[in-house]
């Protein structure tokens, strides 16, 4: 049996399944369902919401009673962490969880805030980033090998015409978008320049058509606060235009910064990593670029791009490329330690990429208490 890596875990809303996106094919579980526990019997459950939600009631699959160690909030006890029988409660689908909150008013409700794929990974004890052999079989599949997959990788990096201090959606173009990965170095313009690694094509239509094209090829893409600017810049001028992208990019908030995540691919923004691994005066690609290689990039100041497009000056062209160079080198030299954080905590490299030190505590600590 040929060796496999997974790498995305994502739950499907049309198909109701969890899809396992690996690194040769995909694989959809429809029997893994959501779950939470009730301090509260199965039978007071049933009646609480046959009395006050009737509607919610369709929405749980199965009750069982079950013992679970847990905190003991009676802080006169010399006991803090005690065993209790309490109700699993098995729902439809990921959506019903929040609904049935409503059952705190009977007792405590336990792990009801850990998100569905999260979950799924660590009940399946399924490690990201390695290769398995018969990973679709949970009694057979085994870890064969712990080398880095071979993954296909490409850095993209966009220049946005901008008037004022940030680009307004409708009224900005986007300008060129650079990519770089090995074999490969590209930056894709609807004006002319004098430069080797140019693709011209007819208007920004064609360059947002031409840069998903690109994308497509690739299952891991570094950005360099491509959460927060790229992929949502992307997105909306995409719409503004009244482009079509083939290929999903959802753009979510998580706290105080965006997500944008594109399922079956791993999308490593580096900014977060280098926040939480470097300690730096300013977080810019070119401070990150002397820090770790002691090199100076080429720049050209953000507030002259307009000025050297319109000159037709080729120093954008090749400061967008260097920009996609470097966030590839980036995101080269950190890769093998996030692989290793994927692993420790069994998250994908999405999520685990975006983590605090805390929240990777979080889950190794949940894990482990799985396991027990």
């Amino acid at each position: 049996m040929e060796k496999n890596a997974l790498i995305d875990v994502d739950y499907n809303p049309q198909e109701k399944c969890i899809f396992l996106y690996l690194l040769k094919g995909l694989i959809k579980d429809r029997e893994f369902k959501p779950y939470f526990y009730v301090d509260a019997p199965p039978e007071e459950i049933e009646r609480f919401l046959e009395e006050n939600h009737k509607e919610l009631l369709d929405r749980i699959e199965k009750m069982e009673t079950t013992e679970k160690i847990v905190i003991n909030r009676d802080l006169k006890s010399r006991d803090r962490i005690i065993r209790k029988n309490v109700t699993r409660v098995v729902v439809r689908y990921p959506k019903d969880v929040p609904k049935l909150r409503v059952l705190r008013e009977l007792g405590e409700i336990y792990e009801h805030d850990i998100p569905f794929t999260k979950r799924y990974l660590i009940d399946n004890d399924l490690v990201p980033m390695v290769y398995y052999r018969n990973i679709e079989d949970r009694e057979r599949r085994e870890i064969v090998s712990k080398e880095i997959p071979e993954l296909k990788a490409v850095a993209f990096d966009m220049e946005v015409y901008c008037r004022g201090r940030e680009p307004v959606v409708d009224k900005d173009p986007i300008l060129m978008v650079s990519f770089y990965s090995q074999g490969m170095k590209k930056v894709l313009s609807y004006k002319p320049f004098e430069h080797e690694c140019l693709e011209l094509v007819k208007d920004e239509r064609e360059l947002i058509k031409r840069t998903v094209e690109i994308l497509k090829d690739y299952n891991l893409i570094y950005t360099y606060n491509g959460d927060n600017f790229d992929f949502p810049y992307l997105v909306k001028r995409a719409k503004y235009l009244g482009v079509k992208i083939p290929m999903e990019i959802r753009i979510s908030r998580g706290g105080m910064y965006l997500r944008s995540y594109i399922p079956g691919r791993i999308h490593l923004d580096l900014y977060p990593i280098v926040r939480r691994m470097l300690n730096l005066s300013k977080y810019t690609l070119e401070e990150v670029c002397y820090e770790l290689f002691g090199v100076r990039k080429l720049e050209v100041g953000h507030g002259n791009i307009g000025r050297l497009w319109e000159e037709g000056d080729s120093n954008l062209v090749e400061y967008s490329l260097q920009d996609a160079y470097y966030t590839y080198l980036v995101g080269e030299y950190f890769l093998p330690l996030e692989v290793m954080f994927s692993r420790i905590v069994n998250q994908t490299l999405f999520e685990v990429s975006r983590m605090s030190s805390s929240q990777m505590v979080e889950y190794l600590l949940l894990k482990h208490s799985y396991r027990k």
